[in-house]
C-alpha cells in the first residue's frame, strides 16, 4: 500500500468536479498509477483533499482483499475523512474497463469496510475516463471522456506552475545508475580522499571537529541551490554537481552523527555543531507548529541526491537512498520515498532510514508539517 500526504494543500475541489480530481491524483502520487485503485480522504467540512493512498487492484480483490481494504479504510479514517472518492486504474480501452469485474469488486470491497461513503467511483483507462455508476449519456456517454481533458483542469495547471511534474510509470522515479567511466572515478576518488581525512583526523584525534566539517560541506552540497535538474550527468552541462564532491558527500553521509546534522540543517536551515544541537533540530521537525520545508533548499538536497545515487554502489548507494528516501517523505513525497526506500532495503535491508520510511508509509503518517498546514486549510 502506498499512502500519500498531500504535499501542498491544493485549490479547494467540489466532489462534483470529478475531471479536477482525477487530474490531481498523479501529482499527488508522483506518477500515473496501473493496476491500481487510489483511494482518496475527502475531509470535512468542505471536502478537500486528504490523505491519497494507493493500492494494487490484484491485492485488493485477492484472497486477502478483505484485510486490505480495511487497512486502506483504516489510513482515511486516522486522516480525518468524512467521504472517499476511489478512482481504478486499469490497462487497456475503457470499454472493457467499465465492465470489468475485478474493478467493481474492489470498488465494493471499499464499500463494505467503509464506515463514512464513498462519494464517487471512477475508472480510467489507456483510452479515456468516466464514473462506474453514471448512465447519464449527458454527463457520462457511453464512450466516456477523453483523457486530454484531465489535461485541462484548473488544478493541473496549478501543480504544473507550482512545480509539479509527475513520471508516466513508478518504475521512473528510480534514481538509475551513471555508466560515464569519467564520473564514477572522480565520486571513487572524492570518497577516498575524504576517508582519508576522516582516518587521519581519528589518529591526531580531532574526529569531532572532521564531524563539524563533514556535516557543513554536506549541506553546502545539499543546498546549492543553483543546480540544475536532477540526473544531469549523463547531459552534462553548467550548474552540475561536481562528481568528485558527491564522493565526499557519500563518505561523509556513513558517520550517522554527519547524516543527521546534515539532513537536519537541509530540512530545518539550523545549523548544527554538537549532539544537543542535534537533539534541538530533530525537536524542531516532529513537534507540533514544524514549517513546511523551504521549497529551494530541500529541492536542491533532493536533486544532489539523485545524482550521487547514481553514481553509487552497493551499500554506499543503499545509505545515500535511505537519506533520499528520508527526505522525500519530510516533503510529502510519498511515492518517491517508498520507491527509494524498497531499493536501499532491496540492497541492504536493514538500513535503518529505509525501514523508518517504509514504517511511516505503512502507517500512512505524514510529517507533522503536513498535518499542520491540514488543519489549518481545511
Amino acid at each position: 500500500m502506498s499512502a500519500q500526504p498531500v504535499p501542498q494543500q491544493p485549490p479547494l475541489i467540489r466532489v462534483s468536479e470529478a475531471r479536477e480530481v482525477l487530474s490531481y491524483v498523479p501529482h499527488a502520487m508522483g506518477f500515473r498509477p496501473e493496476s491500481s485503485l487510489v483511494a482518496i480522504s475527502l475531509r470535512p467540512p468542505r471536502g478537500r483533499i486528504g490523505l491519497v493512498a494507493r493500492v494494487d487492484l490484484g491485492d485488493v480483490t485477492g484472497v486477502a482483499g478483505d484485510a486490505v481494504a480495511h487497512g486502506l479504510v483504516r489510513h482515511l479514517l486516522a486522516d480525518g475523512a468524512s467521504g472517499v472518492f476511489l478512482v481504478a486504474y486499469v490497462g487497456g480501452p475503457l470499454a472493457l474497463a467499465r465492465r470489468s469485474t475485478v474493478v467493481r469488486a474492489a470498488v465494493a470491497a471499499v464499500e463494505r469496510a467503509a464506515t463514512v461513503p464513498v462519494r464517487d467511483a471512477w475508472v480510467v483507462a489507456d483510452d479515456g475516463f468516466a464514473a462506474l455508476r453514471c448512465d447519464d449519456a449527458r454527463c457520462c456517454p457511453e464512450a466516456g471522456h477523453p483523457l486530454s481533458e484531465l489535461e485541462t483542469t484548473q488544478i493541473n495547471a496549478a501543480m504544473i506552475v507550482a512545480g509539479s511534474a509527475p513520471v508516466a510509470r513508478r518504475r521512473d522515479l528510480r534514481a538509475g545508475a551513471e555508466a560515464d567511466p569519467a564520473p564514477l572515478a572522480a565520486f571513487e576518488a572524492g570518497a577516498r580522499a575524504e576517508r582519508a581525512r576522516r582516518a587521519r583526523a581519528r589518529r591526531e584525534g580531532r574526529e569531532e571537529r572532521w564531524r563539524r566539517a563533514a556535516a557543513d560541506d554536506a549541506v553546502g552540497i545539499l543546498c546549492d541551490t543553483q543546480r540544475r535538474a536532477a540526473g544531469a550527468f549523463s547531459s552534462g552541462g553548467a550548474g552540475v554537481a561536481d562528481p568528485a564532491a558527491l564522493g565526499r558527500l557519500a563518505e561523509g553521509l556513513r558517520d550517522v552523527l554527519v547524516r543527521d546534522a546534515a539532513i537536519a540543517g537541509v530540512l530545518t536551515s539550523r545549523t548544527v555543531h554538537d549532539e544537543v544541537g542535534l537533539a534541538g533540530a530533530l525537536d524542531a521537525m516532529f513537534l507540533s507548529g514544524a514549517p513546511a520545508p523551504d521549497r529551494d533548499r530541500v529541492g536542491s538536497a533532493r536533486a544532489v541526491l539523485v545524482d550521487a545515487v547514481r553514481l553509487a554502489r552497493g551499500r554506499t548507494r543503499s545509505r545515500l537512498l535511505g537519506v533520499l528516501a528520508w527526505v522525500s517523505w519530510w516533503c510529502g513525497d510519498g511515492a518517491t520515498a517508498q520507491v527509494m526506500a524498497q531499493e536501499a532495503l532491496d540492497l541492504h535491508d536493514q538500513d535503518r532510514l529505509a525501514l523508518l520510511v517504509e514504517q511511516a508509509l505503512d502507517a500512512g503518517l505524514a510529517p507533522s508539517w503536513v498535518a499542520a498546514a491540514r488543519s489549518g486549510g481545511a
